[in-house]
């Protein structure tokens, strides 16, 4: 083969409207390579093993056919798509198919969307042959009846909610890991350039230090049987009680067998995924991202900002455009159970609105009503997809809805009670309970107590507690798991806060 593409493209793929469209691949030096699409032609010449060229914008719109010429050689790709292409990245939930999904199995055979069509990311932990035959395996799948249980279930209902606004082709692909920190998709020179980021290359330097490469498979092979016997368990579980609850099912099967062993062929090892999944798919053209991650980073929550808005600033520029939309999640609820709520996952929330406030061109979909106390996969994936499509709507294409959650604008004192002005309501707050949950508040001693909230008017909220005369701080849903009551009359829950007290949003 004299010259060939990346693997991501194929028969039945989506294309990015009114962009540039970017085709790229590998082959012989000197080699000239002529694309057509519709009326539109471009060629270019290989160099350094590697082309790239660009064919000019189209309307949304197909099925065309997609042809490279070269000496010899011809590839041709049949019922390609003009449409919006977004990546899905992230971890476990955002990898979680939509056959694991509440009523997904059913979604899947029963619904037939042939204009919402998705190229999963092989999974590869290292490059090597077996991972390159499964990348020469991969392609682009379109989501018709019966067909489709493997795409993301947040990306679908993403895409689901997309395609029926705006009535073009939707692309999704799929780039995400279980268990990944953000870390994972960076790379080397990245991580280097924060303190944030060399903590966790020498942290993982650390642990792999004297470590040879057959002492590293032996593990992985004694964790892979673990995992394999606890899966037995649950399953096993499952079966003879298919009544019970997440945490009944986990407290049977026995702890998680958590974290794999770190070696350098390791999945989570520092900046391995960034070139063995991230950079297989870079630069095709997209609309944004969309990015549900950060579990695995709670252990170290108060640096998360920072690695955050490393990570978008290296995917835009390795995509070609420093504007592109990141859409991401904030952390829904989850503690399990037996384990003290050490608010790690709270800090975490905080730190992702943070990166958001501090980064043009994102969105945040706020999850405080969402998640299961005992599972860490919380089954309801359709609320993330249409928070993040809410994102886009907003924030991409012009919809006037509501996007945004309620967030605390002011805090001050009056009376001995701290008053909380929110703004983003949608019209007001409203309490879906007789009362509303999850304030507290604290003095000087920094003790916190569980405080009384009610309403002051729309969009305000009396918050006191008799032993905290002059309360000096206030949190909001400031718990790894809590119930909240609270919302705004958009339907989106209030975000959670931390302040000290004055305090005003910048």
């Amino acid at each position: 083969m004299l010259f060939r593409t990346a693997a991501i493209f194929g028969d039945h793929m989506v294309l990015q409207r009114d962009k540039d469209i970017r085709l790229f691949g590998n082959g012989r030096n000197g080699l000239e390579i002529t694309a057509q699409l519709a009326d539109n032609t471009a060629s270019t010449v290989i160099s350094d093993d590697r082309w790239q060229l660009s064919l000019p914008p189209m309307d949304a719109g197909g099925p065309y056919r997609l042809t490279l010429t070269g000496s010899q050689q011809k590839i041709v790709f049949e019922d390609v798509m003009i449409g919006e292409v977004w990546l899905a990245g992230g971890q476990s939930n955002m990898e979680m198919m939509l056959a694991e999904c509440a009523d997904g199995e059913h979604i899947s055979q029963s619904l037939d969307l042939p204009d919402i069509r998705y190229y999963n990311v092989p999974k590869l932990a290292f490059i090597g042959d077996a991972g390159l035959a499964a990348e020469t395996e991969s392609g682009w799948k379109s989501c018709s009846s019966g067909s489709f249980g493997d795409i993301s279930g947040a990306a679908f209902f993403f895409a689901q909610q997309i395609n029926q606004a705006l009535g073009v082709p939707i692309g999704i692909i799929g780039c995400y890991w279980g268990g990944t920190s953000a870390t994972c998709w960076m790379s080397e020179q990245c991580l280097e350039k924060t303190a944030e980021g060399r903590h966790y290359l020498r942290e993982y330097q650390k642990s792999i230090d004297g470590q040879t490469d057959a002492q590293y498979e032996q593990a992985l092979s004694a964790f892979e049987a673990l995992q394999v016997a606890w899966q037995n368990r649950y399953n096993q579980a499952r079966t003879l009680h298919p009544n019970a609850s997440i945490g009944q099912i986990n407290e049977a099967a026995g702890p998680y067998p958590w974290p794999p062993p770190m070696g350098k062929r390791s999945a989570l090892r520092p900046a391995g995924l960034y070139h063995t999944m991230l950079r297989r798919v870079m630069p095709y053209c997209l609309r944004g991202f969309i990015y549900y991650q950060g579990e695995e980073d709670t252990k170290c929550a108060s640096m998360y900002a920072v690695l955050l808005k490393s990570l978008i600033e290296l995917w835009r520029s390795d995509f070609g455009d420093q504007t592109l939309p990141f859409l991401f999640v904030q952390l829904p609820m989850f503690n399990e159970t037996g384990q003290k709520d050490q608010y790690q996952w709270a800090v975490l929330r905080e730190q992702q609105y943070l990166a958001h406030k501090g980064t043009p061109h994102t969105g945040l979909a706020v999850l405080a009503d969402c998640g299961e106390a005992d599972n860490i996969h919380p089954l309801n994936k359709k609320t993330v997809g249409q928070r993040l499509a809410l994102q886009a709507l907003s924030r991409c294409y012009g919809f006037d809805v509501i996007a945004d959650a309620p967030v605390a604008d002011e805090v001050c004192i009056r009376d001995h009670q701290a008053y909380v002005r929110f703004t983003d309501t949608g019209g007001g707050l409203i309490v879906r309970a007789e009362s509303i949950a999850c304030f507290e508040v604290a003095g000087e001693d920094g003790q916190y107590k569980a405080a009384e909230a009610m309403l002051c008017g729309q969009e305000e909220i009396c918050v006191s507690h008799p032993s905290v005369c002059s309360p000096k701080s206030i949190r909001y849903a400031w718990k790894n798991y809590c119930e909240v009551t609270l919302f705004g009359r958009s339907g989106l829950p209030v975000m959670p806060f931390f302040a000290q007290i004055p305090y005003k949003r910048r």
